[in-house]
Order: structure tokens, then C-alpha cells, then sequence
């Protein structure tokens, strides 16, 4: 069994806090966008792709979030599933 400071423990731990740590500075960046819309999305980082879901009131923020979110350092492609409002 690894024990933390492994090459092993280094490996699977690593991807983990760099995406966390993408998911964080997306959030932070969205947050300054329009803070009301971004707190209700869920945003997802896994290997530099980026996931955006929920609601936005229009297809201009739409646009604007993810124009954003590809932006930011570290993010590779953007899987845009929000959804405009009607």
C-alpha cells in the first residue's frame, strides 16, 4: 500500500488539486462576471476541460461565460450545457 509522500500518492494527487484548483480560478473569474448567475451554476475542471451547467438569463451571458472561461489560463476546451432561460 502507497503512503502519502509516494511517487503514487503524488501522481493520483496532483490531477486532483490541479483541477481543483482550475475550478476555483473559473469560479473566481465568473464570479466578477455577475456573481448572482455564477453562484447557481455548477462548474466542473477535469484535465483542463471545463464544464458549465445551469441557467443564465440570456444568450448574451451565455456567450460571455464561456468566452470567458477560455480565457483562463489552464483550460483547454469548455463543454458549454447551459441552458438561456425562456
Amino acid at each position: 500500500m502507497a503512503r502519502c509522500g509516494s511517487p503514487i500518492c503524488f501522481s493520483i494527487s496532483f490531477p486532483i488539486q490541479a483541477d481543483q484548483d482550475l475550478t476555483s480560478r473559473v469560479k473566481a473569474c465568473l464570479d466578477g462576471l455577475n456573481r448572482a448567475i455564477a453562484r447557481r451554476m455548477a462548474i466542473e475542471a477535469n484535465a483542463g476541460v471545463v464544464t458549465l451547467r445551469g441557467d443564465v438569463p440570456t444568450f448574451y451571458m451565455r456567450q460571455v461565460f464561456v468566452h470567458a472561461c477560455r480565457r483562463i489560463p489552464g483550460v483547454t476546451h469548455v463543454n458549454d450545457e447551459l441552458a438561456v432561460q425562456v
